[in-house]
């Protein structure tokens, strides 16, 4: 009876080091989280209750808990341990997202600031309070030459994870949209790119085995010239400065975002070899993971086959979740097994 009480006792400790014996990053384009107030500051008139969308407090919970279950179901129903996400447009948004929903039991903590974008769409961040440690939040602004629309800042986070004390440089991204014409906006993302490359070129000048991680919805695939050659990315660790964890899933066709009958890979997760060579915390496989479950998607009625269930469709209510996939990385500490 005592060896059995002994064991109940230390079942809640074995638990916590088993869930910290991984650190789950991750990245969610929620697509237009707005509230349902009329900010005159932004251009957020799709999103009010007056507009052709009816946006309302009811479709606003819907919402909320949608994404919450999509949030949820990663890393087998324990939530990401840290998550950046964009379209969000309050902070507001994202403490009901947290504390109104299924999510609250995970205990997370948000960082949010307000974007110079014009629809007010920002780039932010939750992560467990029980596992990380923050150090360090700044936001970083993306500067155009000439009269171009402003575009979301990156968000850059230092923290460390309460086990192993390990460091982290997290930077999170939405970069400016292919409205327009890609080629046609595609200065727009290289300058994205040059903004975050001076922003890690810095952190690695300050400590070249710093542990780097670059998540977001760069609006460009892994083979574009903002991310292979600005950033200087490919899927050869050895050479590359920075080893692109979505290259092998583009090239296998696979994608977060369907336009038409074309797959994209736009949701992307690059890293700095430290943190696949690291003594702690590692990434011991070659590939990032496409969180897409069943319930996820619907039929694809105009090309076949499936494709996210949004939330709106055109102005119709559709009561899906989003048109991207969640992202995710899988770090292990050192003698761990990489579940492929």
């Amino acid at each position: 009876m005592k060896k059995l009480t002994f064991i109940l006792f230390l079942l809640p400790f074995i638990s916590n080091l088993k869930a910290q014996n991984q650190l789950i990053f991750g990245f969610y384009n929620i697509e237009n989280l707005f509230d349902t107030l009329d900010d005159p500051f932004k251009n957020d008139n799709e999103f009010l209750p007056q507009s052709l969308h009816r946006w309302d407090a009811q479709k606003y919970d819907v919402k909320l808990q949608h994404l919450a279950r999509v949030i949820g179901s990663m890393n087998n129903w324990e939530g990401p341990d840290i998550l950046g996400v964009c379209e969000v447009e309050h902070q507001s948004c994202l403490n009901d997202l947290i504390q109104k929903t299924a999510l609250k039991k995970y205990d997370y903590q948000v960082i949010h600031q307000e974007s110079p974008d014009e629809r007010g769409i920002d780039v932010a961040c939750i992560f467990k309070k029980d596992v990380f440690t923050l150090i360090d939040y700044q936001y970083i602004r993306i500067k155009f030459d000439t009269l171009t629309r402003n575009t979301r800042d990156i968000l850059y986070i230092k923290l460390s994870d309460k086990l192993k004390l390990d460091t982290f440089h997290v930077f999170y991204n939405h970069w400016p949209s292919r409205m327009g014409g890609k080629i046609q906006t595609e200065v727009k993302r290289i300058k994205a790119a040059e903004t975050l490359k001076r922003a890690v070129d810095s952190v690695l000048f300050r400590d070249s085995a710093s542990k780097i991680l670059i998540l977001g919805d760069f609006n460009d695939t892994p083979t574009d010239k903002s991310i292979s050659e600005t950033l200087k990315s490919s899927s050869d660790s050895l050479t590359s400065y920075l080893y692109n964890t979505s290259y092998r899933l583009y090239k296998k066709g696979l994608g977060t975002h369907k336009f038409q009958d074309e797959w994209n890979l736009l949701d992307q997760i690059l890293i700095s070899n430290s943190v696949r060579l690291g003594v702690n915390y590692s990434f011991k496989g070659l590939d990032s993971r496409i969180h897409n479950r069943d319930w996820m998607n619907e039929f694809d009625l105009q090309n076949g086959g499936n494709k996210p269930k949004r939330f709106y469709v055109g102005t119709k209510c559709n009561y899906g979740y989003s048109d991207h996939y969640p992202v995710y990385v899988q770090l292990l500490n050192y003698g761990g097994t990489y579940e492929d």
